[in-house]
């Protein structure tokens, strides 16, 4: 009995360590691709802001202003970074710790991103198995999402959108955990991880009020009894406000401090500044095309993994329960169409369509269950190691390759990023440390060759677990 127990036992452990261990490489992959050269005017911003958030100070230099950078608004008489008050939250303890260490800040920063990356890795793979019911293929998928996808590139260097996925994953993860589990705790993650996303992008609140809202009409209509479903919807709508008050009312803080209004964020300031319209209906077409299929830096040219991805979503559709069918497309579909009516879908200087990762461990689910047909296998394995040269090739030489309007309408980002590549741009952190020691050729192929073995090792290790506890 008791060697039976302990067999039982280690096949319970299996999972847990093989998961571990997996993203223990995957945050040393990370780790070891952040950006340690270059800045944007956005990056500084944000650092800027992350030292002076400690200090109780929410504004910056005004020398960002007086120079006419891009990302910063003058506000009656003082200077306002036009980003995410949620980054320079994230940002604002690595910073600190960066300045008394003094190491460079993009280290730290950088540190900070591939951390929330990991996170998000975890997150996935939680998700993964509670609509597939298969230890497996979420392994898989969560390697593959996390180092074919751009989390891996976003997981490198400073931007919101890798701490905005694992919140945005998190949030979607608890809603469905409270419709299965109806444990209460769920709704106050749920709420807490609506609050840091809306504080990294004030404009998942439309996402994120939609899903919820579905998810209450959805709770009040399963219950037998009216009055019941009635008083738990209301129940969970003031839990989960409760939940995301704190963070909201420092938003709300700022916005007072920074603007002179608690609904007027510093990036409407800005756009009024360039004298642009934000978001518009209008611009939903084009949106939809420069973030899925143009060949400049869309899905289909850099990472065609979601696509087919895409294209397998009725049969997900079949797979899947009722109310997970209305939970992923409402998560997915609401940022996509809000991101699309974007003035700026394609998401500026940065690599591939940037505001897309948010939502890409939800875009990958419908690969999951076709994963059993050896077709579906190949196919699966020749995008990924695709998109992963390409993920490579980026953070080794810079993450920011050119812009939608520096490139030709048949054009494509990551020839640009090879062509920089190849004229010797540089920025890992793994390439910088062996630089000193190797010399550039030597450091270049060393440090490529490291991240190959460890992101080959993630996966190996991941089949060979799975085989062993299947």
């Amino acid at each position: 009995m008791y060697g039976y127990a302990s067999q039982e036992k280690l096949k319970f452990l299996a999972p847990q360590k093989s998961v571990v261990f997996t993203a223990t490489l995957i945050g040393f992959v990370y780790a070891l691709s952040i950006n340690t050269i270059y800045y944007t005017q956005y990056t500084v911003g944000a650092i800027e802001l992350a030292r002076n958030i400690l200090n109780l100070n929410p504004f910056v230099n005004p020398w960002f202003c007086s120079i006419g950078l891009s990302d910063f608004v003058e506000v009656r008489g003082k200077c306002v970074f036009a980003g995410p008050l949620g980054l320079g939250i994230v940002l604002a303890i690595p910073i600190r710790l960066a300045d008394a260490l003094r190491v460079k800040d993009l280290v730290f920063g950088g540190f900070a991103m591939a951390f929330f990356g990991t996170l998000t890795f975890l997150i996935s793979i939680e998700l993964f198995r509670t609509i597939l019911k298969d230890e497996k293929k979420s392994l898989i998928l969560s390697i593959v999402n996390g180092l074919a996808g751009p989390l891996y590139i976003y997981s490198t260097h400073i931007f919101p959108q890798a701490p905005l996925a694992f919140f945005y994953t998190l949030h979607t993860l608890s809603l469905l955990k409270l419709v299965t589990e109806n444990n209460l705790r769920w709704v106050f993650v749920a709420g807490f991880s609506a609050s840091m996303a809306m504080l990294l992008d004030p404009s998942m609140f439309i996402s994120i009020t939609v899903v919820f809202l579905a998810t209450l009409v959805w709770l009040c209509l399963n219950e037998l009894n009216i009055g019941k479903g009635v008083y738990k919807t209301l129940k969970y709508a003031f839990l989960y406000t409760l939940s995301a008050a704190p963070m909201t009312l420092i938003q709300l803080l700022y916005n007072l401090y920074t603007t002179g209004n608690v609904f007027t964020f510093p990036e409407q300031l800005y756009i009024e500044k360039i004298g642009v319209n934000g978001f518009e209906l209008s611009n939903i077409p084009h949106g939809l095309l420069i973030q899925l299929i143009d060949t400049r830096k869309s899905l289909l040219s850099l990472y065609p993994i979601y696509i087919f991805s895409l294209l397998a979503m009725p049969k997900m559709l079949k797979a899947v329960n009722k109310y997970e069918n209305l939970l992923l497309l409402l998560s997915t579909i609401t940022p996509i169409i809000v991101y699309s009516s974007w003035y700026d879908a394609d998401g500026g200087l940065s690599y591939g369509p940037r505001f897309l990762t948010t939502i890409t461990p939800l875009l990958i689910i419908p690969i999951g269950i076709v994963l059993k047909k050896k077709r579906v296998s190949i196919a699966l394995a020749t995008l990924s190691i695709y998109s992963f040269t390409q993920n490579i090739v980026v953070v080794t030489s810079t993450p920011y390759p050119s812009t939608l309007e520096d490139m030709k309408p048949l054009e494509n980002q990551f020839i640009t990023a090879l062509n920089k590549f190849l004229k010797g741009f540089r920025s890992s952190l793994i390439y910088n440390i062996l630089f000193s020691c190797l010399g550039s050729v030597d450091a270049t192929t060393m440090s490529i060759l490291i991240l190959v073995l460890l992101a080959a090792t993630s996966m190996l290790a991941a089949i060979k677990n799975s085989k062993t506890i299947d």
